[in-house]
C-alpha cells in the first residue's frame, strides 16, 4: 500500500495540471449537456404554453364549481398562465356551473364542461344561459315534457327564473367552406354546435347569443390559418398541433448532440497518453494492475464529482441567463423552465463517460509488463466469453478484438453518418415546408378584404363571413351595431325588435338568398316566420336590402348617430354588384397626423401587419398587393373624418384585369383623388419571395458543406494513422493472416459500420416523419428523399478508396516483401 500511495502521490503532484484541466473539460461538457437540456425544453414548455392561448383556447367557458360564488371564484382562479373572468354562474339540480370569458393570454383551460363561441360584450347573462342550456340539454338535464328550467344567478346578486321549452335539434352544423384563406374549396367543416331555444311564449329568448359562428370576431384573418381554427373539433385540432413535432425533433437533436460530445470525450479518453504514462509509471513502481484500476476508478470518479458540481452550477445559471435574454430579445412568450431531466442526462452522460474511461484501462492493465521505450504491438486480449466458435475461429476471433478495440472509432463513426443522414432530411424537408408557405401566401385568391377580418371576394362580392345559409337567426346589438354574420349570397336582411328582454335589448335579424324567380317566395316565407314571433308591421320588421339602406330604417336602428360610425352599405360604380359592410371595426374615427397634419401613411415594406390609429393597430395582411385607404365621408357623405382601409392581394402575380377591374370598383366610392390612398406592397412581395430562395440556397449551402467537412473528418477516421496500421498489420502478421484476408475483413467491418449507421438514421428519420403532421410530410421534397442513398455511396466511395490506400498501395508491398 505504502508503494501505490507514494506513486499515487508523486503522479498527482507531477500530473496536477492535468488533473485540473480534466476537470475543467468535464465541467463544461456538464455546463453544456445541461444548457442545451434546459433550453429545449424551456422551449417546448413556452412553445407548448404559448400554442395553448390558440389550440383550444375560447372566448366563453363553462366550468363546473362544487360551490356558489366562492367556489367559482376559487376555480376560476386556477389558470396557471391566464385569467378567466367570471361573470356569472348557473344552477340547476344543486350543481354550479361559472360562465366566463378567457382572456387572450389564458394559456390553459380549467376544467370545461362545454366550450361555446363568443360572449356578448354587454349582456354576459345571456351568454350564462345559452351555454348552461346547451351543457344542460347535452348531458340530458331536460325534462321529459322538453323543458329546461334553470336559476341565474349574476355577480351582482341578482337572480332570474327562468324556464325554457328546447325547440329543435342539439348537434354540430356542417357546412361547405368555401375557397377563403387558402382552405380548399367544397371542403366541409364543422363549423360550431348549434341549437335552437324558444321560451314557452314564443319569443326567441336565445338564439345564437353566444355560439353564432365559432369563430371569434376579428379572428378570421390569417390567424386562423394553420393553428388549429377555433371550428375545429378536439381531435382535429390536436392533430393540427405542431408541439409533438417541434419536441421530437428537438429532443432528437439534443441526444445527437450529447452522444456526438460522449463519443467525442471516450475517443479522447481512450487516446490518451496520460493513461499509458500513468501505468508505465506505477508498473516501474511495482503497482500490481488491480490496484492501478482501484486507482484509476477512485481518481476518474473524484474528477467526476468536482465537475458535476461546478458544471450544473454554471449551466444552470447560463441557462437562465440565456432564456432572459432569448426572451427579450427573439421570443417574447420563451420563459426558462428548469428540469431534472437536465440533471439526469448529464448524470447519465458523465457516467457513460467515467465507465468508458476505466474500461480503456482494462486493456492496458491487462498487458504484459512494459519496457520503457519499445512499442507494444501485442495484440489486445478482449473479455473472455468462453471457448465459443467465435472465439476459435481466427478470422472472427480477430473482428472481435479490432472492434473492441476501435469502440470509440466505429461509435463515432456510427453518429457522424446517421447525423448527416438525418440534419440532411431535416433541413430539406424544412426549407420546402417555409418556400411552400410562403409561396402559398402570395399565390391565394385575390380577395377585398376589410381591416377587422371580414372577406368580400372581388368576384363575388357580397361575401362578409363565415355563417349559416337561408334562415340564419343571429343578433343585432341595439347600439346599431349589425353583426357580420351575414350569408354570403344573401340579399336581403330582416331585423326585429325583442321587446320582451328589455335588459338586454336585441334584435334579431334573419337573412335570406332570393335566387332568381323565387325571390318574392323567400320574401313572403321569412316575413311569415317573423310574424310568428309575434311582430307585425314595419316599426317592428325592418328591411335592409343589400342594394341599399332606406332612411327609415336606419333611423330605427341608429337614431341620432351618425351613420359612420354604424351601418354601412357601400355601393360601387353603376352596373356592378354591391356589396356590405358594417361595425365600427372597419373604420378609422380619427387617423393619426403627420408632423405636417397630413394623415400617415404606413410603408409596408417596413411595417407589415399594421397601420397605426390613435385607437389601435388595424391589422393588415402582409401579403398585400394593393391597400387602399378611402375617407369615410366620400362612402356615405356624412360628416366623418376617419379613412377605410380596404386592402387586397391577387389571384397571380401577373394578372393586372382583375387589379384594375377593382380599382375601378373601388374608385366609385370617392370623388377627388385625396380621398383614395393606395398603398402598394408588390414589392414587399418580391423582397419576400426572394428572401425565401436566399434563406433555401443559403440552407442548402450550409447543409452542402457540412456534408462535406463530414464526409472529408469520416474518411481522415476511417484512415488509420501510422501506428495503428502498423498496430494491425502487426496482429494480422502474428496471426498468419494474409493480404486479402485482411482486406475483407476491413471491408465486412466498414459495411456492418456503414449498414448500422444507416439503420440508426433511418430510425431517427421515421421518429421525425412521424412526429410531423400530414402539411409537413408533403414537403420532402425528392432531392431529400434521393440525397441519403447518394451520401451512401459517396461515403462507400470514400471507404473503399481509404482501404485501398491503407491496406494494398503502402503495406501489402511492405508485407510482401517483408515476407
Amino acid at each position: 500500500m505504502k508503494i501505490v500511495f507514494s506513486a499515487v502521490w508523486e503522479h498527482m503532484r507531477s500530473e496536477r495540471r492535468a488533473y485540473v484541466r480534466e476537470t475543467v473539460n468535464y465541467s463544461v461538457f456538464i455546463c453544456i449537456v445541461i444548457l442545451a437540456v434546459t433550453l429545449v425544453v424551456s422551449f417546448v414548455t413556452s412553445y407548448g404554453a404559448h400554442l395553448d392561448t390558440v389550440y383550444g383556447t375560447y372566448d366563453v367557458c363553462i366550468l363546473h364549481a362544487d360551490e356558489g360564488d366562492e367556489g367559482v371564484r376559487a376555480l376560476s382562479s386556477r389558470g396557471k398562465r391566464g385569467n378567466v373572468a367570471v361573470s356569472g354562474y348557473v344552477r340547476h339540480d344543486g350543481d354550479c356551473f361559472a360562465v366566463g370569458r378567457i382572456d387572450d393570454n389564458a394559456a390553459e383551460l380549467l376544467p370545461v364542461a362545454v366550450v361555446s363561441g363568443r360572449m356578448p360584450e354587454n349582456d354576459s347573462e345571456v351568454a350564462v344561459e345559452e351555454a348552461a342550456l346547451y351543457l344542460l340539454e347535452r348531458d340530458g338535464a331536460v325534462d321529459a315534457d322538453g323543458r329546461i328550467r334553470l336559476t341565474v344567478t349574476a355577480f351582482d346578486g341578482s337572480v332570474h327564473e327562468r324556464e325554457y321549452t328546447v325547440v329543435g335539434e342539439i348537434g354540430r352544423y356542417t357546412d361547405v367552406v368555401p375557397h377563403m384563406n387558402g382552405g380548399d374549396a367544397g371542403q366541409p367543416y364543422d363549423l360550431f354546435p348549434s341549437f335552437f331555444v324558444f321560451s314557452d311564449e314564443g319569443t326567441p329568448a336565445v338564439c345564437h347569443a353566444v355560439i353564432r359562428t365559432g369563430v371569434p370576431s376579428g379572428q378570421l384573418g390569417s390567424e386562423l390559418k394553420g393553428y388549429g381554427d377555433n371550428y375545429l373539433t378536439n381531435g382535429e385540432r390536436e392533430a393540427q398541433d405542431p408541439r409533438g413535432m417541434f419536441a421530437a425533433f428537438y429532443s432528437v437533436t439534443v441526444l445527437l448532440v450529447i452522444f456526438g460530445i460522449v463519443g467525442l470525450q471516450a475517443n479522447v479518453i481512450v487516446n490518451s497518453k496520460r493513461n499509458r504514462a500513468l501505468l508505465v509509471k506505477m508498473k516501474c513502481a511495482g503497482v500490481t494492475n488491480a490496484a492501478y484500476l482501484r486507482f484509476r476508478c477512485a481518481a476518474v470518479l473524484t474528477v467526476a464529482m468536482a465537475a458535476f458540481v461546478f458544471g450544473t452550477v454554471s449551466g444552470v445559471l447560463l441557462s437562465l441567463a440565456a432564456s432572459y435574454l432569448i426572451k427579450y430579445l427573439f421570443i417574447d412568450y420563451f420563459a426558462f423552465s428548469f428540469s431534472w431531466i437536465s440533471v439526469l442526462t448529464a448524470v447519465l452522460c458523465v457516467a457513460a463517460v467515467c465507465l468508458l474511461n476505466i474500461l480503456a484501462c482494462i486493456p492496458d492493465c491487462k498487458k504484459r509488463p512494459l519496457e520503457i521505450g519499445r512499442e507494444d504491438v501485442s495484440v489486445v486480449t478482449p473479455l473472455r466469453i468462453g471457448k465459443s466458435f467465435f472465439m476459435k475461429h481466427p478470422v472472427l476471433s480477430l473482428a472481435m478484438k479490432t472492434a473492441y478495440a476501435n469502440t470509440a472509432k466505429y461509435l463515432g463513426i456510427i453518429l457522424s453518418v446517421s447525423a448527416i443522414l438525418l440534419f440532411t432530411v431535416a433541413a430539406q424537408t424544412c426549407a420546402t415546408a417555409v418556400y411552400r408557405s410562403y409561396n402559398d401566401d402570395i399565390k391565394y385568391d385575390y380577395t377585398l378584404r376589410t381591416s377587422n377580418g371580414a372577406f368580400f371576394s372581388a368576384l363575388e362580392i357580397p361575401v362578409t363571413d363565415y355563417c349559416f345559409g337561408d334562415g340564419d337567426i343571429s343578433m343585432l346589438s341595439a347600439t346599431g351595431e349589425l353583426s357580420s354574420c351575414f350569408a354570403r349570397s344573401a340579399n336581403h336582411v330582416f331585423v326585429v325588435r325583442d321587446k320582451k328582454m328589455p335588459e338586454a335589448p336585441y334584435y334579431v335579424y334573419r337573412d335570406i338568398y332570393a335566387s332568381a324567380g323565387k325571390a318574392p317566395e323567400r320574401l313572403e316565407k321569412i316575413k311569415a316566420e317573423c310574424a310568428q314571433y309575434g311582430y307585425s308591421g314595419d316599426e317592428k320588421l325592418y328591411e335592409i336590402t343589400l342594394n341599399g339602406i332606406n332612411d327609415e330604417t336606419v333611423a330605427a336602428l341608429v337614431g341620432d348617430r351618425d351613420i359612420g360610425d354604424s351601418v354601412i352599405v357601400i355601393t360601387p360604380a353603376d352596373g356592378q354588384q354591391p356589396f356590405y359592410a358594417a361595425g365600427d371595426d372597419i373604420f378609422i374615427s380619427a387617423p393619426r397626423l403627420d408632423d405636417s397634419g397630413n394623415v400617415k401613411r404606413v410603408d409596408l415594406k417596413t411595417k407589415i401587419g399594421a397601420v397605426v390609429t390613435a385607437e389601435r393597430e388595424m391589422p393588415f395582411y402582409g401579403d398585400s398587393d394593393y391597400v387602399f385607404a378611402v375617407r369615410q365621408s366620400a362612402i356615405d357623405g356624412s360628416f366623418s373624418s376617419g379613412y377605410q382601409y380596404i386592402d387586397m392581394r391577387l389571384r397571380s402575380q401577373n394578372d393586372y384585369s382583375e387589379t384594375e377591374d377593382v380599382i375601378r370598383r373601388i374608385a366609385g366610392l370617392h370623388s377627388g383623388d385625396d380621398d383614395l390612398g393606395i398603398v402598394s406592397s408588390r414589392k414587399y412581395n418580391a423582397e419576400k419571395r426572394q428572401a425565401v430562395m436566399l434563406v433555401t440556397v443559403i440552407g442548402g449551402l450550409i447543409v452542402a458543406s457540412a456534408t462535406v467537412y463530414a464526409l472529408l473528418t469520416l474518411t481522415s477516421v476511417l484512415r488509420s494513422s501510422v501506428y495503428e496500421r502498423k498496430r494491425i498489420w502487426g496482429y494480422l502478421k502474428a496471426a498468419g493472416m494474409q493480404h486479402k484476408e485482411a482486406l475483407m475483413l476491413e471491408r465486412v467491418t466498414t459495411a456492418a459500420v456503414i449498414a448500422i449507421s444507416f439503420l440508426a438514421a433511418l430510425l431517427l428519420g421515421g421518429i421525425f416523419a412521424l412526429s410531423m403532421d400530414a402539411e409537413l410530410r408533403e414537403c420532402v421534397s425528392p432531392f431529400s428523399v434521393l440525397l441519403p442513398p447518394v451520401l451512401i455511396l459517396l461515403i462507400c466511395r470514400q471507404i473503399v478508396t481509404a482501404i485501398i490506400n491503407d491496406f494494398w498501395r503502402q503495406p501489402v508491398r511492405a508485407l510482401i516483401h517483408e515476407l
